[in-house]
């Protein structure tokens, strides 16, 4: 998609690549990916650390939603005023986004009609229309609770859909000095709302996954953009404080969070807005110095991490359903012996990223790139 998942990482309008920020969003995926897949190692004196550190892996949503925010509204900034600006912007973003979502949602809802027995694992009928208007994100506050299933983690996907239903006419409308305002408005508004809640309620999965409360990342996201947008041209001007502000934030969250941002009135509150500023800070960094030779851009250029990022939508799609199917079909089945083998279950995780990854690869290269060459007829004039 044109967001964190693994669309264009081209800033209009020279649609100069930014390449860095490809190896970026790789590594989002695959701290997402080592959070959901953490619970198959066995604990041990040994995998105990390991273990701890793959449970922070839910911060690449954080990420990823920062990445967005200052991809797509970089796009708008330079596209506004264009005829097209709308119809480009949606039907290219349709085009990345629906075929392999409503795809995985058919494969899930089929599966759920044909073996009941899989019903702890998928989302219960009557929230299938949440998941086909993308407002999934809106179910704890519904029910009050957050089952898991094998396509819950699509809550973040509906969360940026509602924020990019929105956020383009805000970008065309308002003033382009005053976009900034907004962004920040909007962050403020979260966090405030979170607070408010937080010390109303306590802390829960409600505040963590609702547009309101979580829109903040997104918008601190596109302050980075409108930062860039204006100042791309004196390239060496506050790279320092963006790599400092960075590192001072990540060094504060990483002492201060939790490993369950559900359960946690810092990491509900005050922890995911410095955890956005912080990426978002890294984002803008990476892109001030994409033509430089510093250490963030000889990390993610490379080419493994580059690649990653280029499937990564696919990957984030496809791994929680792979995860509940190697579930099913094999682990469970395996001798308990084998479940609790340190060396076993390592090697476990890593078959399911290796089949991740191919799944994701086949993916793109033989179905999404097809659907994605009609974007040509979409361009902005």
């Amino acid at each position: 998609m044109v967001d964190g998942r693994g669309d264009s990482h081209a800033l209009e309008p020279d649609r100069r690549k930014l390449d860095a920020l490809d190896g970026l969003r790789g590594l989002a995926v695959l701290l997402v990916m080592a959070s959901h897949f953490e619970r198959f190692i066995w604990s041990n004196p040994f995998t105990n650390p390991i273990k701890s550190l793959m449970i922070y892996g839910w911060v690449g949503v954080d990420l990823f939603f920062a990445l967005s925010g200052f991809l797509i509204t970089g796009i708008l900034l330079t596209t506004r005023g264009d005829p097209r600006y709308y119809s480009a912007f949606y039907a290219r973003r349709a085009l990345r986004i629906f075929p392999i979502y409503y795809g995985t949602l058919a494969v899930v809802f089929a599966f759920a009609l044909v073996f009941p027995s899989l019903s702890t694992r998928v989302p219960p009928i009557w929230q299938w229309p949440l998941y086909l208007t993308y407002l999934t994100n809106w179910i704890p506050a519904f029910t009050g609770a957050w089952p898991p299933n094998v396509i819950g983690h699509f809550w973040s996907l509906a969360l940026e859909e509602q924020y990019y239903l929105i956020w383009p006419f805000i970008v065309a409308f308002v003033d382009r000095r005053w976009v900034f305002i907004v962004a920040i408005s909007l962050a403020s508004i979260a966090l405030l709302t979170r607070i408010v809640l937080v010390y109303l309620h306590g802390p829960s999965e409600a505040i963590a996954l609702s547009t309101i409360t979580r829109c903040d990342a997104l918008a601190i996201g596109s302050l980075g953009a409108i930062y860039y947008a204006e100042r791309q041209r004196e390239q060496t001007l506050g790279l320092g404080w963006i790599a400092g502000a960075a590192l001072l934030l990540f060094g504060i969250v990483s002492i201060a969070l939790p490993s369950d941002r559900y359960r946690d009135a810092f990491s509900q509150t005050a922890g995911l807005t410095l955890l956005a500023i912080g990426f978002a800070a890294l984002v803008a960094h990476l892109a001030f110095t994409d033509h430089a030779r510093t250490i963030g851009q000889n990390i993610f250029r490379r080419p493994f991490l580059r690649k990653i990022g280029r499937y990564s939508y696919g990957m984030y799609v496809y791994h929680v359903p792979i995860l509940g199917i190697f579930e099913i079909f094999l682990f469970r089945r395996l001798p308990e012996a084998l479940r609790e083998s340190v060396p076993f279950t390592l090697s476990y995780v890593i078959v399911l990223a290796v089949a991740t990854y191919l799944t994701a690869a086949i993916s793109y290269e033989y179905f999404e790139s097809r659907v994605l060459a009609y974007k040509r007829f979409f361009r902005s004039a």
